[in-house]
This record gives structure tokens, sequence and C-alpha cells, in this order.
């Protein structure tokens, strides 16, 4: 299915050994694309990577949420594992004049930059100079913010009353002055991902903040490697293509001073390094994008150019203008308990078993709850695996045939107690309701806190960055672009495209394109490639956004607005759909299976187009 392929688009190949493509390029590898990613793949960079930089990318809306509730009883908020990785390394990285990016500081990156250096010493390697880029954070305004009473970007809510973090996204220029300054690590807080790869390019080549071109190409490579082994063959759509996934080689960027860029992996490494996995990459988590903002540039990736190369895929077209006078925050604030309760069952007429079960153990505690006077749950959501629910109406009618799956039962309450009467309850179904009720998934399931995201906008000049290096505090000069001419979105009217005179033999969208998925906030994003220029067309006028949304209808939560937004890629043959109102508030409070929309993508990709 991979080898379809056109000239005008680029083959795609399937190398296993890569080598360097120029002598010309900085080469920057990424480590790891988010916290709990693999432990080896430093070892991997070092050893046939032939890399100028290493970064590691850890945090997202969900680790901030975690790491918020971590430091609230009262550990560390910063990720410790950015040091396990790299300490059996230093000498060698040190030795190599290798340096590292990661923004594995958090909510805590001073505390983390003093253990990594207390590492150092134990190794003998005091010379090694670790520089902190501080000033994202901004809990200690939480006054001046209440004053100010903003609301969030997406459903307009009010200020929270007590936040547990907040934290704007910075850019690239405080990791390109620290470069400056001769850091060999650079440690940071909360950044925007593709900020650890940009800052060593504007440094290597001197790229000015005004160049927004060359930022929105530079950009475009680190969004393409921010995910780790998800441009090397990772979660792609042809998954049984890719070869040895136990060594999968992480990806590196080789990027040119004229800000194109060759995408590879380490040599003798498992994945795939093609037009596909790298097209699915490109739209991964994005929206509109002819406007993907940032700190630094306002990117436009709509004409980007992909060209198949023997040692991968070379990438050029991304282009910028200037970015807004803010920065976006985020906020981390708690509301509310949840508790879910897997459980399996294994016999005949597992969904009607499964469902009776989760109904009953329900019924049983609200009766408690209402005798207790401790209200009914806020929200609550049931399902039986194996049976296809997921699809909602366009699930295969085989229900009969099936013989064993998971009850999940997940629900909300702004009591911590009566939860735990639900986690004390599930139990007895084991020998008081149904057959076939084999185990408890995790034992007895506890009630946690939710975390919930808050967005707003902060000016730029209303922060204050700084770099720590040497045992000095130095102020950071953040440039602060001209706003009068900005412009934050560019509607894209996209018009039927003339079919080409042959018949497609395809029988579901996996055969005409490359598919993935991905969430921001509570939005989920599908990002739709043609596998050969000839399909685009085919792909334009017959997967539409009315296709799209009566499709995802089911998915649609209650409480929130649905809609699907559709837009083009002209230059990778790509569409990508916006579908709002599909996650709830969001993966950190998401009650179903797949609170990131992961499972979106595939399940578009069954959809019978003819």
């Amino acid at each position: 299915m991979r080898r379809i392929f056109n000239n005008s688009f680029g083959l795609s190949r399937t190398p296993k050994i890569f080598a360097r493509y120029s002598s010309n390029g900085v080469r920057i590898g990424c480590a790891s694309g988010f916290w709990g990613d693999s432990f080896t793949v430093t070892s991997q960079l070092l050893a046939t990577g032939n890399t100028d930089y290493i970064v590691y990318d850890y945090l997202s809306e969900i680790t901030m949420g975690l790491l918020a509730a971590r430091k609230l009883k009262g550990a560390k908020g910063c990720i410790d594992e950015f040091i396990l990785q790299i300490a059996p390394h230093l000498i060698e990285i040190k030795e190599k004049n290798i340096k590292l990016i990661s923004n594995a500081g958090a909510l805590d990156p001073l505390v983390l930059s003093e253990n990594l250096k207390d590492i150092a010493e134990k190794l003998n390697i005091p010379e090694l100079k670790v520089a902190v880029v501080t000033g994202d954070e901004m809990l200690h305004k939480v006054d001046k913010i209440h004053q100010i009473n903003p609301t969030d970007l997406d459903t307009n809510i009010p200020f929270p009353d007590e936040p547990l973090s907040i934290n704007a996204y910075l850019g690239a220029e405080p990791i390109a002055y620290a470069l400056q300054r001769g850091a060999d690590i650079v440690i940071t807080g909360r950044c925007v991902d593709s900020a650890l790869v940009l800052g060593p390019l504007m440094h290597e080549y001197g790229w000015k903040s005004t160049d927004w071109d060359l930022l929105a190409k530079g950009s475009l490579a680190g969004h393409i490697l921010e995910c780790g082994a998800q441009a090397t063959g990772g979660i792609c759509t042809d998954w049984r293509d890719v070869p040895d996934w136990d060594n999968i080689g992480y990806p590196i960027a080789e990027v040119y001073k004229d800000g194109s860029f060759l995408v590879t992996k380490p040599l003798n490494t498992g994945g795939i390094v093609d037009i596909g996995t790298v097209s699915e990459q490109i739209v991964y988590e994005i929206g509109n994008p002819a406007s993907y903002l940032l700190p630094d540039v306002t990117c436009d990736f709509r004409d980007i150019r992909l060209t198949a190369v023997p040692d991968g895929v070379l990438v050029n077209g991304a282009t910028g203008r200037p970015p807004s006078g803010s920065y976006k925050v985020c906020v981390i604030y708690p509301q509310d308990f949840r508790i879910t309760a897997p459980a399996l069952v294994i016999g005949p007429n597992i969904r009607e078993k499964g469902l009776k079960v989760a109904n009953n153990i329900l019924k049983k505690v609200k009766r408690i709850l209402e005798a207790k006077k401790l209200g009914d749950f806020t929200e609550e959501y049931l399902q039986v695996f194996g049976c296809n629910d997921s699809y909602g109406p366009h699930a295969l009618n085989n229900s009969e045939d099936l013989r064993e799956g998971m009850i999940w039962i997940s629900c909300k309450h702004k009591n911590k107690a009566a939860l735990e009467l639900l986690g004390a309850l599930i139990a007895s179904a084991g020998t008081g309701m149904s057959p076939g009720l084999t185990n408890i998934i995790g034992g007895r399931p506890k009630p946690s806190r939710i975390l919930k995201l808050f967005s707003f906008l902060t000016p730029k000049q209303s922060l204050s960055v700084k770099l720590h290096i040497d045992g000095n505090i130095e102020d950071i000069p953040i440039h602060i672009p001209d706003t009068t001419n900005y412009v934050d979105n560019i509607p894209i009217i996209i018009e039927p495209l003339e079919n080409p005179n042959w018949h497609l033999n395809c029988d579901k969208l996996e055969k005409l394109a490359y598919i993935r998925s991905g969430d921001k906030g509570g939005t989920v994003n599908i990002g739709v490639v043609a596998r050969d220029p000839e399909f685009y067309s085919t792909l334009v006028n017959k997967l539409t956004p009315e296709k799209v949304y009566e499709f995802f209808a089911h998915k649609a939560h209650p409480n929130f607005k649905y809609k699907v937004d559709r837009y083009t890629l002209p230059g990778i043959r790509g569409l990508n759909f916006v579908l709002s109102g599909v996650l709830g508030g969001g993966a950190l409070e998401n009650l179903t299976p797949d609170p990131q929309g992961k499972a979106f993508g595939q399940m578009l990709a069954d959809l019978h187009l003819f």
C-alpha cells in the first residue's frame, strides 16, 4: 500500500542505513518526544547520529498538569529523567562538543540545573557550562492577573480562583542567547516545542528575529522533530511496513543556512523516513496551516515541498510573517475529582452484559449518594470495549460474534468521597452481577483530582526573561514585533478541483491517503495527505467537512459546540480537519479512553469515500 508514488511527489523509499547527506548543515537530533519516552536514544544518537545538537522535549499540557499536582504535594516540578538519560554519556557529550537543549526544567528549571551541576562535578567535568532560561513562570503574578481578569481563549470562561501553575510559552530567542554565551546545556521551563530546534539554528547561522521565512523553516524542522519517533515510522498509517520498532531510529534534521533541511535518522536503526512519515508529522497537531502561531514567527505551511532522497526526505517551502506581540499562557487549576474503573468480561453477549453491569453499579452508587446527600455525578461515561462502540453508527454489526471486552466506567464528582464509594462497590459485580467478569484492571480504582487547562494572552513586554549562567543572572533581550499589520489568521477558500479521467479502485480512505490525528486543548485535528498527487483532487472533492462532521457526530461532547473546519496544504497535497467540541475541556479532564484524539485518524481511515 505504501509504495504508491509519482515522480512529481518524490519517490518513497525505506532505507535502513542512512549516511550524512551534506557536510554543510547543522545536525540536530531529538532524543525525547514526551515525558516517558525511551531512555535509550541518547546512546543511539551518540553512536551513529553524528549530531551537533541533541534536543529533549518533555512537556505537554498533560505533563504540566501532572507536574503541578506533584509539586503541590511537595515534590519537584522538573523532570529528573533528563539527568538519568544524559548522565552516563556526559563525558562523551562534552568531548564531542555536542550541545544539549531541553525543556525538562518545567516548573523548577533552577532546581534541575543544580542537580545536573552536581552530577557534572562527580564526573569530574566541572567546566560543563549549564545555562537556565527563566521568566515563563507567572504564578507570582496571580493577584495582578486576577485584576486583569482574562477569559479563556477557547471557552471564554473567567480566570480560575486558585491556579496551580501559570506559564507562558517562550520562543527560541532565549535559547539562541544562551548558546551565544557559551552554554553546553540549555535548560528551559515552558517554551514552544519547536523552539528547542530553532534556537540552535538562530545561533549557528545568525538568523535575525526578523528573518521570518528562515524562522518559519527552522520552526518546521522543530515541529517535525519534536515528537521523536513519530517522524521516523512511529504511529504511521502504514505501520506494517515499518521494520524493527525495537530499535527505531529517532529523527535528525540536517538544516542548511537557507532553511531547507534533510530529515533522516541514525545509521543501522529501524524505522522509516519517507514522504509518508514526514507528511504525517507535518500535519500532526496543527490548526490553520496558513497561520501556525509561534512566539517567534507566524508560519505558513501551505506550500511545503518534500523530495525523497536516499538518506531521507528534503524539506523546503515554509514561509513566515511577523508574530503577535503576545505570549500564550497556560494555566493549570484544580476542579472536581474523577475516577475510572476498567474491568474485563469474557463470554457471549459481552456488550449486553457490560452495559448492564456498568448501569447497575452506577444505579447502586447513586442510591447511596442520594441517601448521603452528596449529589449526583457531574459527568459520567460508559463504554464496552471490543464492541466497536467507538465508531458509533459506523460500527460493524457483529456484536453477537464478540466474546471478550472491557467495561469502561468513568465519572466526575465534586466530592472525592462519592467517587471512593464507586471504587469500593465495583468489585461487588464479581459475585453479584454478570458471569465472565474476570478482572478489575489495576485493582480497586481510586479517585484523583481533575486538572483543567485555561489559556490567555499576555503582552511580551510584561515578562522579564532571564539567563542564569556562570553564577550570573542576565536580562535576555526579546524582539517585540511591529504588529501594525499583524494578521493572525488567513482564511482559506477551497474550490472544487477537476477530477482525473480515471477510476479509483479504492474502498477505504487509507488506500488514498496517509492519516494522523492529535489534540490541541478541546479540539482534535486529523491530517490527511494524498499518497499520490493524482489522488488529491478526489480528496478535496469527496472528503468534505460535511462528510467528516457526519462521521464523527457521535463524538460531540454535550456541553461544547461541535464543528468541523477544513484547511488545505497544496504543497504536500494535504487536508487538515479541525474538530471542535469532541474532547470536552481537553485531555486533562476527558473521561473517554481516547483523551487526546489519537484514534480519530485511524477511525477516519476506515471511511468509504465511494
